[in-house]
C-alpha cells in the first residue's frame, strides 16, 4: 500500500509557492467563513434563547401580577363587606337606641297621663265627697237648729 500512496503522490505535481499562498489564503477565507457563520449561528441562538427567557419572564411577572391583583380585589372586596357589616350594625343599633328611648317616651307620658288623671278623679271623688259631707252635716245641723228653735232652745 505504500507503493501506491508513493505513485499516488510522486504522480501529482509539486506545488509552486504562489499556489500554496493561493490555498492557504482560501483555506483562511473559508476558516474566516466558517468562523463567521458559526458566530452567527451562535448569535442567533443566544438572541432566541435569550427572547424565549425573555417570554418566560414576562408570562411569570403577567401571571403574579394577576395573582396580585386577584388577591387585592379580594382584600378589597372583603374590607367593604367588613364596613358594610359594621355601618349595619351601627345603623341597627342607633336605630334599636332611638326606639327604645322612643318607647321609653311614650311610656312615660302615658304613665304621666295615667297618674294625671288618677289624680284627677281622686281629686274629683274627694272633692265630692267633702262637699256630699259638709252638705249632710249643713243639713244634720240645720235638723239640729231647727229642731232646737221649734223646741225653743235656741
Amino acid at each position: 500500500m505504500k507503493v501506491v500512496n508513493r505513485v499516488v503522490l510522486d504522480s501529482f505535481p509539486i506545488p509552486s509557492s504562489s499556489a500554496i499562498l493561493f490555498y492557504s489564503e482560501a483555506l483562511l477565507f473559508q476558516e474566516k467563513e466558517l468562523i463567521l457563520e458559526a458566530l452567527l449561528f451562535q448569535e442567533k441562538e443566544l438572541i432566541l434563547e435569550a427572547l424565549l427567557f425573555q417570554e418566560k419572564l414576562i408570562s411569570a411577572s403577567l401571571l403574579f401580577q394577576e395573582k396580585l391583583i386577584s388577591a387585592s380585589l379580594l382584600f378589597q372586596e372583603k374590607e367593604l363587606i367588613l364596613e358594610a357589616l359594621l355601618f349595619q350594625e351601627k345603623l341597627i343599633s342607633a336605630s334599636l337606641l332611638f326606639q327604645e328611648k322612643e318607647l321609653i317616651s311614650a311610656s312615660l307620658l302615658f304613665q304621666e297621663k295615667l297618674i294625671s288623671a288618677s289624680l284627677l278623679f281622686q281629686e274629683k271623688e274627694l272633692i265630692s265627697a267633702s262637699l256630699l259631707f259638709q252638705e249632710k252635716e249643713l243639713i244634720s245641723a240645720a235638723h239640729d237648729s231647727r229642731a232646737m228653735r221649734i223646741l225653743g232652745i235656741y
